[in-house]
């Protein structure tokens, strides 16, 4: 075992003694507990109070990738039949926090019954596998397994709150918190200690002891200090983290002017400026809270502090004990939330909170109350905020508050190389060839790390990659193959049905008392479609592929938010799940989800063009429906949908040619489903006539009318007779009223599109952003060649549209150019540029 691997050993077995400490607390019957007992069999004892051993545990690490089979669990079985015979009545357990292979999953159930008297089983599991030894039925009446699948963190997350429970005299949640948090602490210096003495007597921890920690009032306690030893302490909790990542990906503005995706990328801490709130901002996948986690590594190589949190942990009115939990989140240090106070009150700290995007509306609006407090305070932390979009992160600060809008750049061919060797281990020349096979079937969904990792697998496993959800198809029936689950794709919808009902709520977590609630409903809905499914095979399904984790705080969690949302349109698509009237943010990703696995169906079309058109666009080649009569009035309906109320309908013809292909006829004064009865030659050539391919249908003609009117709505008349500034103070001039009129046509454009729902609000909040220049006074031979330094602000006051001078700090400014490079576009022009450039990232591809 390497060093990494044994502290991480010592570490859950020190974690799961102090479980058993608190158990032995609130048990008169029991006396103590030893670590490391007197044999090797048992890492921890419960002893009675006339010292009879009542249970031994054995506590085992192992990696998620390896499994525990038959024979390694009939050899422990072994071991402790040999101690068993000396401890009547005591009772064994073997703990893991790996998982059961299939051959494993038959002993653990084996000794289930056999603790009921049915001994059939397990004697036939362990026939002729015991060597020399004969193992009693009596023993094995009062062995079991368990494979829990939860991490240090978990087990001290459950710790503190047993540790709760059991406090005497607490006048306040805020005591019990702190009183919980030492007790723990203390156990695990305890543990820790004890268990590397030699003397077997040494190594005991009384229920006494216990008991006095609990009881220790809140007065006595050595308060823990946000002070340098505690930051050095979670730096090196951060760098004791093994995984590096093999590319750091840079970030570069998200914003709408044209110009400003060349500024050059930086990494995330190099965006950092005063007072100013950095939203890093990106679809699931993109590698956002990966770029937070980097950051953090490289701060705490140089001794500083990035605490990243998670806003599905936040508790509202609780943003202090969120950044303690941050704080303990590698290791825990003991910091409890007056230390988080202290943390979110020094300058020299930064506090990400990731998925702010992703919580429950009324969460969000907690945590937003919170965040405007705490960006009022005289001193205070730095803030970033990650999250799937801008708009919605924006709404969560005052409009005072300066942002710098953020994005993960692509990924060069070189850096998605790295990246898949490195997570798969390959060589260069494997490698390469995979990230062009992704590259080739996915295109731009390829620079997504997530995607790109998939991609890599389906297509090495021979898989279909036509799609994400097929991707995701290929790689989770491949888990679940070698993890010898036969009956996979039940159990895929089972879960999926689980999820469908968090995404109904805007969330992808819950608690483990939700969790097994969903997994009833998920088992008693697929019974009822025929299959017979339990709970508990539901359960170790998704944690034993690794699907579903269990987290800190109680929570239970996918691996990753799309995979929530790739199951949750699994049960859809199986009709086993319906989708809201309504669909919202939360539901962006499974509608696509559900597209690609099982085409769009009336009701989805409709839903899309009324509440998320840009998702229609993004969906519209997996249409896939036969031609039918219905097809002219779903087009209308799209048409009313997409189309602003001020925009005349064109008329919208089907009819099929000689060869039998649908042909639509946009245009030209004939509509309706035509069939056979073509259109006159001149009828049909004096309007816009196209042919659609098998499976395109009213979704793909509304769409392709859209995009039509679109390109002609955004394409602006070119400039003529372009002014040349002749000195500073024209330059000056010229950009003011660029920046202003640029604004102003591009809030025309947005009204004249006229969407409504939630992509008209990102839309609009988009077009919002003004432009504000600064420029240089040093002399230039040509006025046009005079720097100028841009960014975009969500708001400007009249006269700020251009400041003179040398920037003293031009971090927060999106980048630099010339004069000529904007004077020389009109406004029109370049407001057209940029709804386009807002629009293609709404809709996910280049599409205008």
């Amino acid at each position: 075992m390497g060093g990494v691997d044994a502290s991480a050993g010592f570490a859950y077995q020190h974690a799961q003694a102090v479980q058993m400490a608190l158990t032995i607390a609130a048990d008169p019957s029991l006396h103590a507990i030893r670590v490391e007992a007197e044999n090797d069999i048992i890492d921890v004892e419960i002893r009675s109070q006339d010292g009879h051993l009542v249970k031994g545990s054995q506590f085992k690490l192992r990696n998620q990738s390896d499994t525990w089979g038959q024979q390694e669990l009939i050899d422990e079985l072994v071991r402790w039949s040999g101690l068993a015979g000396d401890n009547p009545g005591a009772t064994y357990e073997f703990v893991t926090d790996g998982r059961l292979g299939p051959t494993g999953v038959k002993v653990r159930d084996a000794l289930e019954r056999a603790a009921s008297g049915d001994m059939h089983d397990i004697r036939q599991l362990i026939a002729g596998k015991t060597g020399s030894v004969v193992v009693s039925d009596e023993s094995l009446m009062r062995a079991s397994i368990r494979a829990e699948g939860l991490a240090y963190a978990d087990l001290i997350d459950a710790a503190q709150k047993r540790a709760r429970a059991l406090l005497p005299n607490v006048t306040s949640t805020a005591e019990a918190e702190e009183r919980s948090r030492w007790v723990v602490l203390e156990l695990i210096n305890t543990v820790t200690e004890r268990s590397g003495l030699a003397d077997d007597d040494a190594r005991i921890i009384a229920r006494d002891e216990v008991l006095a920690l609990l009881a220790t009032p809140q007065d006595h306690i050595p308060s823990t200090q946000w002070d340098a030893s505690l930051k050095s302490k979670f730096c090196a909790s951060v760098l004791a983290r093994p995984d590096v990542s093999p590319v750091e990906l840079a970030c570069r503005p998200d914003v709408a002017i044209g110009i400003g995706s060349a500024a050059e990328p930086q990494l995330l801490e190099n965006w950092a400026q005063k007072n100013a709130v950095r939203l890093l901002a990106g679809a699931s996948g993109s590698g956002k809270s990966t770029v937070v986690l980097d950051m953090q590594r490289r701060a705490a190589e140089r001794g500083a502090v990035v605490i990243a949190v998670s806003a599905e942990d936040y508790i509202p009115g609780r943003l202090a004990a969120l950044v303690a939990g941050g704080l303990n989140r590698h290791t825990f240090i003991g910091a409890h939330p007056a230390v988080g106070t202290a943390a979110l009150a020094d300058p020299d700290v930064v506090i990400a909170v990731d998925g702010v995007t992703e919580i429950p509306v009324g969460t969000r609006e907690e945590l937003e109350d919170e965040f405007k407090q705490f960006l009022t305070a005289d001193r205070r932390a730095d803030l970033v905020l990650i999250g799937r979009g801008l708009t919605a992160m924006r709404a969560m600060l005052t409009r005072s508050v300066t942002t710098t809008d953020l994005m993960v750049c692509p990924m060069s061919e070189d850096e998605q190389c790295r990246i898949v060797k490195s997570f798969y281990q390959l060589d260069t020349d494997t490698a390469l060839w995979l990230v062009r096979q992704v590259d080739h079937v996915m295109h731009e969904a390829a620079n997504n790390p997530l995607m790109l990792l998939l991609g890599a697998r389906a297509i090495a496993l021979k898989g279909t990659a036509s799609s994400p959800a097929l991707i995701f198809h290929t790689v989770i029936s491949n888990i679940a193959e070698e993890r010898g689950y036969p009956d996979a794709s039940v159990l895929i919808a089972g879960l999926g049905i689980a999820y469908a009902t968090l995404l109904d709520g805007q969330k992808r977590y819950c608690d483990t008392l939700e969790w097994g609630s969903l997994l009833n409903q998920s088992a008693e809905r697929l019974t009822n479609a025929g299959h017979s499914v339990t709970v508990r095979r539901l359960r170790e399904f998704g944690s034993e592929t690794g699907i579903v984790r269990s987290a800190p705080f109680d929570t239970v969690r996918p691996i990753h938010d799309s995979f929530a949302d790739f199951l949750a349109a699994v049960a859809l698509s199986r009709s086993l799940a319906k989708l809201p009237d309504r669909l919202c943010e939360y539901d962006r990703a499974r509608a696509r989800f559900l597209a690609q696995l099982s085409g769009i169906a009336v009701g989805l079309a409709d839903r899309l063009t009324r509440d998320l058109p840009f998702t229609a666009v993004n969906v519209a080649p997996y249409e896939r429906r036969p031609p039918e009569d219905a097809w002219f009035d779903e087009t209308n309906r799209h048409l009313d949908l997409l189309l602003p109320t001020t925009q005349a309908r064109p008329t919208v013809a089907y009819w099929q040619d000689t060869n039998g292909r649908v042909v639509a006829t946009v245009g030209a004064g004939v509509e309706g489903w035509l069939g056979s009865a073509a259109p006159d030659r001149a009828v049909f050539e004096s309007g816009w006539t196209f042919p659609l391919s098998d499976g395109q249908g009213p979704l793909t003609v509304a769409v392709r009318i859209w995009h039509r009117w679109l390109e002609q709505l955004l394409t602006a008349p070119a400039l003529s007779g372009v002014p040349v500034p002749q000195n500073q103070q024209e330059s000056r001039a010229m950009l003011a009223e660029h920046s202003t009129a640029l604004l102003q046509h591009r809030l025309d454009l947005s009204s004249q599109m006229g969407l409504p729902g939630s992509d008209g609000e990102a839309l609009t909040a988009a077009a919002s952003q003004q432009i504000q220049f600064a420029i240089s006074e040093h002399q230039v031979d040509d006025e046009r060649d005079r720097g100028v330094w841009f960014r975009e602000l969500a708001e400007l006051t009249a006269g700020e549209e251009v400041l003179v001078g040398e920037l003293s700090d031009p971090e927060g400014w999106t980048g630099r150019g010339r004069v000529d490079s904007f004077v020389t576009t009109s406004a029109a022009q370049s407001a057209s540029r940029d709804l386009q450039q807002i629009i293609n990232a709404m809709v996910g591809r280049t599409w205008l």
